[in-house]
């Protein structure tokens, strides 16, 4: 499981700053060299092939993607009143207008790496540039509590970390290759200590965190597209 950095308490205009830095970076992965060489599949391919058998999504590409894992939070974004429903191959996932900024929200089909990364790489592959990976995380420190936010500058395996989860890694290091800005943004769910195990997977604290960390994704997103399109 990949270890993460920076752990944020409820402070939303903390994690909201630190997303917006984490947004102007490329994927955030160190990767000496690993990822130089021409990658032999092209998700680009598939997508060419999706419009061809005219499954390629009605209208624009839109300005910026936020991934989702938990269904609690996705039926909570399925009720949103102003969500507009995708249609063609991204069918099931949503767009969020927010301040003129047209936002794709979308549910990963499992959990995991490999899951995470191949409906990333479709997003990418059709032209979306700006991401925020939203999920959960197991906390590390007792003085953490469920529902509290953690912000992933970067990925890890090392003692001492803060959180643990199984997404981040992959998509820095794929944002890394594709040249892609992406943020990872954590609810704590459970937590391990010297004092047990605290599970909160179905509580309202957890699904809170989410609801907030999904609101300052879209700020989050709108803001940086703005600011890039005043350049």
């Amino acid at each position: 499981m990949e270890m993460t950095q920076n752990w944020e308490a409820r402070n939303t205009n903390a994690y909201i700053n630190i997303m917006g830095g984490a947004l102007t970076k490329f994927g955030n992965q160190h990767t000496s060299g690993k990822l130089d060489g021409k990658s032999l599949i092209e998700p680009s391919d598939v997508i060419e092939k999706r419009r061809k058998i005219v499954l390629h999504p009605s209208g624009s590409v839109p300005d910026g993607a936020i991934i989702c894992y938990d269904s609690a939070l996705w039926q909570w974004i399925s009720s949103l009143p102003d969500r507009k429903e995708c249609d063609g191959w991204l069918k099931g996932s949503y767009l969020v207008t927010h301040k003129d900024s047209v936002i794709l929200v979308t549910k990963a089909a499992g959990f995991g790496a490999p899951t995470a990364v191949l409906s990333f790489e479709e997003l990418v592959a059709y032209g979306i540039k700006k991401f925020v990976n939203l999920g959960t995380a197991g906390g590390l420190q007792k003085d953490m509590s469920i529902g509290d936010i953690a912000v992933c500058e970067r990925a890890t395996r090392d003692e001492g970390v803060l959180t643990v989860e199984m997404e981040a890694s992959a998509l820095f290091a794929v944002g890394t290759f594709r040249k892609v800005h992406v943020c990872s943004v954590f609810a704590i769910s459970d937590i391990l200590s010297e004092d047990g195990w605290n599970q909160g997977y179905h509580s309202e604290e957890k699904l809170d965190g989410l609801k907030q960390i999904f609101e300052a994704a879209l700020y989050t997103l709108a803001k940086d597209i703005r600011r890039e399109k005043s350049l």
